[in-house]
């Protein structure tokens, strides 16, 4: 785990400035497993509605820019805490399929292994094996967790590590993380009370998907 004080705090923190009428303080670090990341346009609008309509309801959140592959998470006060690198469904789309969260995974057709696309309430709970994961959208068995290295041919490590987001879709819509990130962002933030989730869009536009955000350009 590598710990920043610039980096996209900066760039954060100026847009906050910009976009609320409380401005929000630099956060006193950033935790990454790469580079800090550059937010995307999408992503400085998403985050500037959330802060200025309190939308996250005082709860910490995050947002997974899909077309970047990476999340950014956010303490409940509107603070960058970190961002990183991630893996997502390697189907294109911002929809589940209908029942697909209780198929079996073999069962799932490439062209449904979606992330989808929203604003969801995350909370921790149990998944197979008795493991514990962020739980995005139960009902499609979407959820967020480390990083799954169990099958070598996926190279899903060197995905994560790679420059590019283009070969970061390999799952079948759950959302891996970097397992430092997980254990020293996401479970802090998230375990005492849940937080939300903000999956951005990568074929229908923001406004579509967050109806009721007004989102500014």
């Amino acid at each position: 785990m590598i710990s920043r004080a610039l980096g996209p705090a900066i760039l954060f923190a100026a847009i906050s400035v910009g976009v609320s009428a409380k401005p929000t303080p630099a956060p006193s670090r950033i935790v990454a497993d790469a580079s800090p990341a550059t937010p995307s346009d999408s992503v400085l609008r998403v985050t500037g509605w959330v802060i200025n309509r309190q939308d996250n309801g005082a709860l910490p959140f995050i947002i997974i820019d899909k077309v970047g592959a990476t999340i950014f998470a956010f303490d409940g006060g509107g603070t960058l805490v970190g961002s990183a690198p991630v893996l997502i469904g390697i189907g294109k789309g911002d929809d589940s399929a209908p029942g697909v969260g209780d198929k079996a995974l073999s069962r799932i057709p490439v062209s449904q292994r979606t992330t989808p696309a929203g604003r969801y309430f995350a909370k921790f709970g149990f998944a197979s094996r008795n493991e514990q994961v962020l739980w995005i959208d139960y009902a499609n068995a979407v959820s967020l967790h480390p990083v799954i290295t169990t099958n070598p041919k996926e190279h899903r490590l060197q995905r994560l590590q790679s420059p590019s987001p283009d070969d970061n879709r390999i799952t079948y819509g759950c959302v891996n993380v970097p397992k430092s990130f997980y254990a020293g962002v996401i479970a802090p933030l998230f375990k005492p009370k849940g937080g939300v989730a903000y999956i951005l869009p990568e074929s229908r536009p923001l406004e579509q998907v967050f109806a009721a955000a007004s989102i500014q350009r």
